[in-house]
């Protein structure tokens, strides 16, 4: 499930003496909730469960496991209304509340959970920005910054105020919500973390949303590891190029090969071009020897 951008649940303020006492929580200096008793609000949670989150998860299993769930590293937690109860709702550390049921689901007698309170006056705004500046575990990728950031502007926040909230700049900020104004095809491909979510951000602004998925996907397909295209989470991308038989493939021979396929009515030559055919490949070249041409020919030169 792609959690929504636009979900801003009502935060209900609820009594935290009676949320505890309901919970059943004792206090050795923090509270001890039993695992059952902490309320999760399943849109809340910005993570994408896609392949690097379940690796995640098993690590911080493999880890509670051997080591238990950590006491110095408490989950943040507030008191809300439920189903007319005050209950305390899970505000962050979820990778590691799902792994710790897991592990007790298991037979471990693991029972109870560390917790500590946001502060008196949280406002939902404050919650959303701390799914962000609260995380001690795996970073929030761009695709789950995106998200947070729809959901602080659907809160009428600016740019420059998300930014300043989140610690990024703005322009970042302002690309990020581009990100999930794409196709759904092209956001597709950084969920399931096959592409670097600024490679994709970057091409559209160069090429368009139409050639940029097309050139996209002719790179995919030239490779048959799991490297993400571009780097993952921010990274330093780790490949930006592909060879194909000696040729090194930038963003305008990838688009050659595109124009010269739409000039053919025939999107099965671009499965050619890749294959490595012949006529195909010289076909591509002649292509881009030609736009290299008209792009150095000055502005107004006749041939």
């Amino acid at each position: 499930m792609i959690p929504s951008s636009d979900y801003l649940p009502e935060l209900l303020p609820a009594s935290a003496q009676d949320a505890l006492r309901n919970a059943d929580a004792t206090k050795e200096p923090m509270y001890m909730v039993p695992i059952d008793k902490l309320v999760v609000d399943p849109q809340f949670n910005i993570r994408v469960h896609n392949k690097s989150h379940e690796v995640q998860e098993q690590t911080i299993i493999a880890s509670i496991m051997e080591h238990g769930f950590y006491k110095h590293m408490p989950l943040p937690a507030y008191p809300g209304k439920f189903a007319g109860e005050d209950v305390l709702f899970v505000a962050g550390g979820f990778t590691r509340f799902g792994a710790a049921k897991k592990v007790r689901d298991s037979g471990v007698p693991l029972t109870h959970l560390p917790v500590v309170l946001r502060e008196r006056g949280t406002n939902i705004g404050d919650l959303l920005v701390g799914l962000a500046m609260d995380n001690t575990g795996k970073p929030l990728s761009p695709y789950e910054r995106a998200l947070l950031c729809k959901r602080l502007k659907n809160l009428n926040w600016s740019e420059r105020k998300i930014a300043k909230a989140l610690g990024i700049v703005q322009s970042y900020v302002h690309q990020l919500l581009g990100l999930l104004e794409l196709p759904q095809d092209l956001q597709q491909l950084v969920i399931d973390e096959r592409v670097a979510a600024t490679l994709v951000i970057n091409t559209v602004q160069q090429v368009g949303v139409t050639q940029a998925l097309a050139m996209i996907q002719a790179n995919l397909a030239l490779h048959d590891d799991d490297t993400p295209l571009g780097g993952t989470n921010g990274a330093t991308p780790r490949r930006t190029s592909i060879v194909n038989r000696g040729t090194r493939l930038t963003s305008r021979v990838c688009l050659a090969a595109i124009d010269y396929a739409i000039q053919q009515r025939d999107l099965t030559v671009l499965e050619q071009w890749r294959s490595g055919d012949h006529e195909i490949v010289a076909a591509v070249n002649s292509t881009l020897s030609r736009k290299r041409r008209e792009d150095a020919q000055p502005a107004g030169a006749t041939a």
